[in-house]
C-alpha cells in the first residue's frame, strides 16, 4: 500500500474495495455496525501475546515462522516428521 495515499481516502477505499469484487455499501455496513468486533479485537489481542509486530505473520505448531512459503514448508515438513506421519 505504500505510495498509494488515495487508498485511505472514501473515493481511494471504494475503488479497491470494487477491484476486489466487494459491494462497497455492504462493506461501510460491515464496518460500521461492528459484528466482527470481537473476533477481530480477539485476533488482534493474539497477536499481541504471540509477539506479533506487522503482518504478515506465520506460525506451525505455535512456533513463529519466517512468512515465507519456503520457511512455511520446511516448518510443516519438520513438524509432519516429528509427529511420525
Amino acid at each position: 500500500m505504500a505510495g498509494d495515499e488515495t487508498l485511505f481516502t472514501e473515493a481511494g477505499l471504494r475503488r479497491q474495495i470494487t477491484f476486489e469484487g466487494l459491494n462497497y455499501e455492504e462493506f461501510v455496513t460491515c464496518v460500521t455496525e461492528g459484528h466482527t468486533f470481537p473476533q477481530v479485537s480477539a485476533s488482534y489481542d493474539e497477536g499481541l501475546a504471540r509477539g506479533v509486530l506487522g503482518t504478515p505473520a506465520a506460525f506451525v505448531n505455535g512456533e513463529s515462522v519466517d512468512p515465507t512459503y519456503e520457511a512455511i514448508e520446511a516448518a510443516v515438513k519438520q513438524a509432519a516428521e516429528e509427529s511420525g506421519e
